[in-house]
């Protein structure tokens, strides 16, 4: 069911009146990137999507099947895989990971995740492999489900606080993402950045201000199908690193970036997972994320390319010490389980060149008097597009959902002005998420201010009380 709704307060600030769409959506997903357009790679025939090309999920849970990106030119870059390695190399190779070099990871010499200040937080997002069990969490839930664990997106994300703090959602359920149709999907790659060319024009230039590439590995198997000059003279390897760099109508001709050796794997080896940082990032090196099922001692690895620094076990930084990323995904050491793609964001990073914060909101501590407790029961993410917000509203109290519950959402604009919308739940919630779009007159209305969004669920007598954590948009 889809109600209407009519927010009238503080209206001018927004360049006209604001109306809503609200609908209630069958889903388990939750966190920051709950419903957040990204790209991905299948494996095998997932859906009837074919492995041989890089496929877009569109924004929303109630998304349509994902489709191929749209042809690029001038300073777009033609993501098609067809585009990049040739239509004859396209249709028989595997492509096992990607990534186009956008991927904010901040560490230190030694490959430790240093979490950010509030507000900043560190975000990546990842799939597993099929087969893989998880320790705990949304990736232990997700894989004893009926649907399995290696067609969804998980997110984690940490800030450094005075209290250590760290989360793991499952981001997008893979019925969301249309990998799942009557069979067990499989998402073998994936990429955050890919869909922001086709946002609104003024994102293109801070995309385009740096060099434009697309980095990947082919699985071992399709190894045979590429061209001998990808290697440049080195050993084919499904652990190589290739790339190839835009030049505004083509791509260059594709050559190794970081060797299997280089990276501590053999020639056998499989590269499942793949993020790496921009070339202006201020680090000790350019790092590099991935993943492999190989002897390596962890799920979870980083390389720094430039200058070459590793491979290191990815840790992150707590007051009690360095513990792998990997524990605190919940997935099983010693090669049980295996991350199967993996991005980094930062939504507030200001690292020259500096990005608008586009996408996924950033968890804040709350910025109003707050008199609702917080169980963690209801959460809320918050997604950005250049026509307005898009909230999803998460689970239910400790009381449970009832038919009559109510949810007050409150916008503090710039923290002075408040807007307030009630509504109504026509369902009971269960586990499914409410989402709510509220779309702003162009152009882009409050520069520099930061928007917090509160949800506050309860029942109709006012006797069980929840409100999610706060969670930031900054124009």
């Amino acid at each position: 069911m889809t109600v209407t709704l009519r927010i009238p307060v503080a209206a001018f600030l927004l360049g006209g009146a604001l109306f809503a769409q609200a609908q209630e959506l069958d889903s388990k997903s939750s966190g920051p990137l709950v419903g957040v357009p990204h790209a991905l790679g299948v494996d095998g025939a997932t859906c009837g999507l074919s492995r041989a090309q890089t496929w877009i999920k569109e924004s929303g849970i109630r998304a349509t099947l994902p489709v191929a990106p749209p042809a690029g030119g001038g300073p777009i870059p033609d993501f098609r895989i067809a585009s990049i390695v040739g239509a004859s190399v396209a249709a028989q190779i595997d492509v096992d990971a990607i990534s186009i070099g956008l991927d904010i990871i901040e560490a230190t010499s030694t490959g430790v995740l240093i979490p950010p200040p509030p507000p900043r937080i560190a975000l990546i997002s990842f799939s597993v492999t099929r087969g893989t069990l998880g320790a705990f969490g949304p990736v232990r839930s997700e894989a004893l489900a009926f649907e399995g664990a290696a067609g969804d997106l998980f997110s984690f994300w940490t800030q450094a606080a005075t209290v250590y703090s760290d989360h793991v959602d499952l981001a997008q359920d893979s019925p969301e993402i249309r990998i799942w149709c009557s069979a067990l999907g499989d998402m073998d790659a994936h990429d955050l950045y890919i869909p922001l060319y086709q946002g609104p024009a003024w994102l293109l230039p801070f995309l385009t201000s740096e060099q434009q590439a697309f980095y990947f590995s082919v699985s071992n198997a399709t190894l045979a199908a590429c061209p001998t000059s990808w290697w440049a003279g080195t050993v084919p390897s499904g652990a190589t690193v290739l790339w190839t760099t835009w030049t505004g109508g083509f791509w260059t001709p594709i050559r190794p970036f970081v060797t299997y050796d280089q990276i501590g794997l053999s020639a056998g080896d499989d590269l499942d997972a793949l993020a790496i940082a921009p070339m202006f990032n201020p680090q000790p090196s350019r790092w590099m994320l991935f993943s492999t099922r190989s002897a390596l001692p962890d799920p979870v690895m980083i390389y720094g390319t430039s200058p070459p620094l590793g491979p290191f076990v990815f840790r992150v930084r707590t007051p009690t010490g360095d513990v792998p990323l990997s524990n605190r995904l919940g997935l099983r050491g010693g090669g049980a389980d295996d991350v199967d793609a993996i991005s980094a964001l930062d939504p507030e990073i200001l690292a020259p060149p500096s990005y608008p914060n586009y996408g996924p909101g950033t968890p804040v501590a709350s910025s109003m008097p707050w008199f609702f407790p917080t169980t963690g029961a209801i959460t809320t993410a918050v997604s950005r597009s250049a026509i307005g917000f898009t909230f999803d509203l998460h689970g239910c109290t400790p009381c449970g959902c009832g038919p009559s519950d109510v949810g007050i959402l409150l916008l503090n604009l710039g923290g002075t002005t408040t807007v307030l919308a009630t509504f109504g739940f026509p369902l009971p919630l269960m586990r499914n998420t409410f989402q709510l779009t509220l779309p702003f007159v162009q152009p882009s209305p409050l520069p520099g201010f930061d928007v917090d969004a509160y949800w506050v669920r309860t029942n109709p007598t006012l006797t069980c009380i929840d409100a999610a954590d706060p969670v930031r948009i900054h124009f």
